[in-house]
């Protein structure tokens, strides 16, 4: 609305007039003086007054006084055009306006133009047309993305499943179960281990792939005081990896997978039960 209102003044074509004058003399005229700035006891105020019903002004209102010591065009016909390029808050009730006029204006509006066009064309569509394409591009991603998650979902069930299945095993006083995977990532492992805590049922299950490994601890294990979180780091150092977590859920990368394994059940076993 700004920027409208602006250019409306601009098309107007208004007379810019300057007169020096006392200080306190152009501050009862109203003229406007920026916050922090020092003046003498007379001053330049630049005022651009005229009537143009099409902009909302009447005849003899003044748009625009100003106390400003800089060089300024004759009439407002002569900036050509105002562009707002960005505004942010910077203190509260100030903001800060970022703007180009003239013809850095025209030239930067046309850079935009020229650029969105581009990229309109290399996704096949028009200027115009690019809100909706760039949103339909953005719903192709997000159902891309679900079955990814759901292949991932299925190449961690068959592998669980097949001969990489887990045994559930005994450590101490807790059950558990631990197999490496391939070809997941952290979230697919979270969901493999998800998977396997509930068809195992053991206390504990360990899921690795590619040095990453996840924890996942029951509620009732945790709750007779068995830690993934306190286990992972445990295993980060005999094993080279980082982590860490909670008492139900920890995970951690850079794992010496086959170090981290061969441990497990001893660190495990050493976790007393309360």
């Amino acid at each position: 609305k700004i920027e409208l209102l602006v250019n409306r003044w601009i098309q107007a074509d208004f007379p810019v007039r300057w007169e020096l004058m006392p200080l306190e003399e152009a501050r009862k005229a109203g003229a406007m003086a920026l916050f922090g700035e020092k003046y003498a006891d007379v001053v330049r105020v630049v005022k651009v007054e005229g009537a143009a019903p099409s902009a909302g002004i009447v005849e003899g209102e003044v748009r625009s006084m100003e106390l400003c010591g800089g060089c300024h065009v004759r009439r407002t016909g002569e900036i050509g055009y105002f562009l707002i390029k960005s505004e942010e808050g910077i203190s509260a009730g100030v903001r800060r306006i970022e703007a180009l006029a003239g013809e850095h204006a025209v030239r930067y509006a046309r850079g935009l133009f020229d650029r969105v066009a581009a990229l309109a064309a290399e996704l096949g569509a028009t200027p115009e047309g690019l809100p909706e394409r760039v949103e339909k591009l953005r719903e192709e991603l997000k159902a891309q993305g679900r079955e990814i998650d759901r292949l991932k979902a299925e190449l961690a069930r068959a592998q669980l499943g097949g001969p990489r299945g887990a045994e559930v095993k005994e450590a101490g006083p807790w059950r558990y179960a631990a197999v490496r995977l391939s070809g997941l990532d952290m979230p697919g492992l979270r969901k493999a281990a998800d998977a396997l805590l509930e068809e195992s049922g053991a206390d504990l299950v360990a899921v690795g792939s590619e040095g990453m490994l996840v924890l996942k601890a029951s509620k009732r294990a945790a709750e007779r005081g068995l830690s993934a979180g306190a286990l992972m780091r445990a295993l980060a150092e005999v094993a080279g990896g980082r982590g860490g977590g909670k008492p139900q859920l920890a995970q951690g990368g850079g794992f010496d997978l086959e170090k981290a394994f061969e441990r497990l059940a001893d660190l495990l076993a050493g976790q007393p039960e309360v």
